[in-house]
């Protein structure tokens, strides 16, 4: 039996954990423009979060030939996925506190173990260091992940290839995450990223559902072919619904809108997203210009530093997801006709002045003099495959040839949507 150095077994820890969970109580104290209402044509501005004319030309260069080793993966992967099991957050084997096995639950990453306290509670914070156990199976984290990615992956497969037998899986996997009674998830987060010993759920814990927007984008483009059935797609709306109303009601929810790092910024890209996919065009520019545009000023300096994410000890990882998460939003923003690419604050700050201030890190012109605890050369990779997808997104040449310079020529195929060779 693995133990700690404390003699406390990991099995016995595990039940700790869960007895916890289940027995704590947590508290948390808790320049606009008018336009007429109007509803989107996806066909004509695009998916939510892609864009379904650049969707088009790469089909027809992947039915001529081209990137073929991207395309082979993409259909490798679909193949190995097509026999994968139901996802659901009930399959958990310990009930979260509110004794419905439908409600997500997950640990906070960077908590461990207290070794200086006999039951090594309540955990502590070891920032950017991930505890294995909050991606474990007592967390529906890995689970939740798994899923997002499976569907995005089916979905894009079924788009490229036309086999169905891809749709017919990832409507399936949709069915059982968000319709059926029996191994749907409730629309909430109450217990996400909880601390063994200190609370049973925190409003970070919201981040774990940004990839939500890949779904959104898996939606649209088995609708946009006509194989998810409108029943199905009206019951799925209707949990998203449900859902965005809980992220913009609850404690958790105000408190995330609130935060002045990059989860505040991927909070405002699930709601922006989920907005515009409901059809509220006008809700979702409202949002992005009563929250966003104030959001750039507190969390980009002048010279283009994000002073809360370098304070971090994964400097450069977090940097880049919160300017990822700001592009996003600049992304969804042109759907909106709300223009926050070239947006910039009374104090100078702007998104394009946050990737010029990473620009010389990401061509090696200057080396990474803050703090990154994991693996540097793998963060800017990261970096300039952003730089990549916001040069197609936004025509801005000179960041594709930011890409261009490292990033390798084996790209996975989700990358290649916002491929700057594709024209």
């Amino acid at each position: 039996m693995i133990t700690n150095r404390n003699t406390v077994p990991i099995k016995n820890l595990i039940f700790t954990i869960i007895i916890c969970f289940s027995a704590s109580s947590f508290a948390i104290q808790n320049k606009n423009i008018e336009h007429p209402p109007q509803k989107r044509n996806f066909l004509q501005k695009g998916l939510t979060g892609l864009d379904y004319s650049n969707m088009t030309k790469l089909k027809r260069e992947v039915e001529k030939g081209k990137h073929r080793s991207s395309y082979r993966k993409l259909i490798r992967q679909g193949n190995k996925i097509i026999n994968e099991d139901s996802f659901s957050v009930i399959y958990k084997p310990h009930v979260p506190p509110s004794g419905d096995r439908h409600d997500y639950m997950s640990i906070g990453p960077y908590w461990w173990p207290d070794l200086s306290k006999p039951d090594s509670l309540p955990w502590i914070n070891r920032d950017g260091k991930v505890n294995p156990l909050s991606r474990g199976v007592n967390s529906d984290y890995s689970i939740k992940s798994r899923f997002f990615k499976t569907v995005y992956s089916l979905s894009l497969a079924y788009f490229f290839s036309e086999d169905s037998e891809y749709a017919v899986k990832a409507t399936q996997l949709l069915h059982d995450w968000f319709i059926n009674p029996k191994t749907k998830m409730n629309p909430n987060l109450n217990y996400a990223q909880g601390i063994p010993g200190k609370r049973t759920g925190r409003s970070s814990g919201i981040i774990e559902f940004s990839g939500i927007r890949d779904i959104i984008s898996s939606i649209e483009i088995l609708e946009s072919q006509q194989v998810l059935d409108k029943k199905a797609s009206s019951k799925i709306r209707v949990w998203i619904k449900d859902y965005l109303q809980w992220l913009q009601t609850s404690d958790f929810g105000i408190e995330a809108k609130g935060a002045t790092n990059n989860h505040g910024t991927w909070y405002d890209v699930q709601v922006v997203c989920l907005l515009i996919f409901l059809d509220e065009i006008d809700k979702a520019r409202q949002y992005l210009q009563s929250t966003t545009f104030s959001r750039l000023a507190t969390q980009i300096n002048p010279d283009g530093s994000q002073p809360r994410e370098l304070g971090r000890t994964k400097a450069l990882h977090y940097s880049t997801i919160n300017l990822h998460a700001f592009t996003l939003l600049a992304y969804m923003g042109q759907k909106v006709e709300v223009d926050l690419w070239n947006y910039e604050s009374d104090n100078g700050s702007s998104i394009q002045k946050a990737f010029y201030f990473l620009k010389p890190y990401a061509i090696n012109q200057k080396e990474w003099k803050y703090p990154q605890i994991t693996d540097i050369n793998q963060a800017l990779e990261n970096l300039r495959e952003l730089f990549a997808k916001s040069a197609k997104m936004f025509n801005h040449h000179d960041f594709c040839e930011v890409s261009s310079k490292k990033t390798s020529k084996n790209k996975a195929f989700p990358l290649l949507l916002f491929n700057c060779a594709i024209h």
